[in-house]
């Protein structure tokens, strides 16, 4: 028989993508369960030889087409208004597979061990670095002469003189302390749990209520080119399994079981849209309050402009990065209608996938708010435009089509290049009380407006 490779995988997918068929119904079709058809599909199983000439037959295709090393992609996914190299897809179908893969291995764990202390950071624990691990091996047996830079390690001083192609800056593991509570707050309640697996207790309402939608723990991927353009950005919820994928025109959600793969994602992927907003309500994550570290998050608030009355509940002062730009959208939005997502003075790894996620949607404009007055780990929370690693791009080509070029000379010029920080604000265009708020500051710039 054929060896199974990652040829015949990665057609399978296509395939059944170009099918009609959603990954249930094609097991289905085939007489086996989803989860048996996934982990084909994902390297865990192998297909038996009259299952591979069941999918064959039921996707009316030769056995020799799921094995061809040409793809069966024929630039025809209906999202892709441009379509896109299929290099750039095979990076995005990449990146989704570390982040599957991390899932996968955290759905497994046991929940009493994830709150553990793992090598790196004093407050790293198993769930922060089991993800990183997973993904930076898998990246790297992707694409061995591309940098991951992350916010557990810093990376290789070496590594930095001889990467090229391209840039993956992540957080692996998003909304820690939050998770980290509830799985104690969870055991308190429930010791009798504590050998079980997070995938066990991912439907039981006293463990996920405080971690659904927009409030679940993620895992996140932005990747850039090696002359800092923007190619895409992946999140993946570790708990409901839920995938967020901006990608050139496309801005689509589903679940990873359903949309593994670019094509599948083109397929039975939810467009994410966003509808314009007025008024004041913001989301931006302010800490505490208490320690010196959130001390400053509120200084550098209150030094950009804002009013008190500006300040976000307390329920939408420690939003999640990766996912916040989503707080504008009609699918995720609310009791609480947000109008803005405001930035201050975070890590790289928590805004660098709004850039991404602005211009897929073609409806967020980007400003970006400077000040010399408060710093952190020896970064500038808040870089003036001279500090700024962030450059327009004065003749946007169709190469660059957001405009902006991260710096990557000045990125990677620092001892761990993902603590460095930025102020932003994430906004609809148009606003007239966010043009209001704006009047009001002497420092700051549009980064990208899409009605310009």
């Amino acid at each position: 028989m054929m060896e199974i490779t990652t040829f015949f995988r990665r057609n399978l997918a296509e395939l059944i993508g170009k099918s009609g068929y959603t990954i249930t119904a094609f097991a289905d079709k085939c007489d086996i369960s989803r989860e048996w058809l996934s982990a084909i599909l994902n390297g865990r199983r192998n297909p038996s030889a009259e299952r591979i000439e069941r999918f064959a037959k039921e996707l009316k295709v030769s056995i020799e087409d799921l094995f061809s090393q040409n793809g069966t992609y024929k630039n025809d996914a209906k999202d892709f208004s441009k379509t896109p190299p299929l290099i750039e897809l095979e990076y995005l179908r990449g990146v989704i597979e570390a982040l599957y893969k991390a899932y996968r291995a955290l759905q497994k764990s046991y929940l009493s061990a994830l709150p553990n202390q793992a090598p790196g950071k004093p407050d790293t624990t198993l769930f922060d670095a089991r993800p990183e691990g997973i993904i930076r091996k898998h990246l790297h047996k992707l694409d061995p002469q591309s940098l991951f830079l992350s916010e557990e390690k810093a990376p290789d001083p070496q590594k930095l003189v001889y990467w090229s192609k391209r840039l993956y800056i992540s957080d692996p593991f998003d909304r820690s302390t939050v998770f980290k509570k509830q799985i104690q707050k969870f055991l308190d309640s429930n010791p009798d749990k504590a050998y079980s697996r997070l995938a066990d207790v991912v439907h039981d309402d006293d463990f996920t209520k405080p971690l659904r939608g927009l409030d679940a723990p993620v895992g996140s991927i932005t990747c850039l080119h090696d002359n800092g353009i923007f190619l895409f950005t992946v999140a993946l919820d570790y708990v409901s399994g839920m995938l967020y994928v901006a990608f050139r025109n496309t801005l689509k959600y589903g679940h990873i079981e359903d949309c593994f793969s670019p094509e599948l994602l083109s397929r039975n992927g939810r467009n994410i849209t966003f509808e314009p907003r007025e008024g004041d309500n913001g989301i931006c994550y302010l800490g505490d309050d208490i320690s010196d570290n959130s001390k400053k998050y509120h200084g550098l608030f209150s030094a950009l402009g804002f009013k008190p009355g500006h300040k976000p509940q307390n329920k939408y002062s420690n939003p999640g990065g990766p996912l916040r730009p989503y707080h504008l959208s009609k699918q995720f939005s609310r009791a609480f209608k947000a109008s803005n997502c405001l930035y201050v003075g975070e890590k790289i790894s928590e805004w660098i996938g709004i850039f991404p996620i602005a211009f897929a949607s073609k409806s967020l404009m980007i400003y970006e708010l400077s000040d010399l007055s408060f710093h952190r780990d020896g970064f500038l929370m808040a870089p003036t435009e001279h500090y700024s690693i962030l450059s327009k791009d004065a003749g946007a080509s169709s190469g660059n089509p957001l405009g902006i070029r991260l710096n990557l000379e000045r990125v990677l010029s620092q001892k761990n290049p993902c603590h460095y920080r930025g102020c932003f604000l994430l906004c609809h265009p148009g606003s007239d009380d966010i043009s209001g708020m704006l009047s009001g500051w002497g420092n700051h710039r549009i980064l990208y407006n899409p009605e310009h």
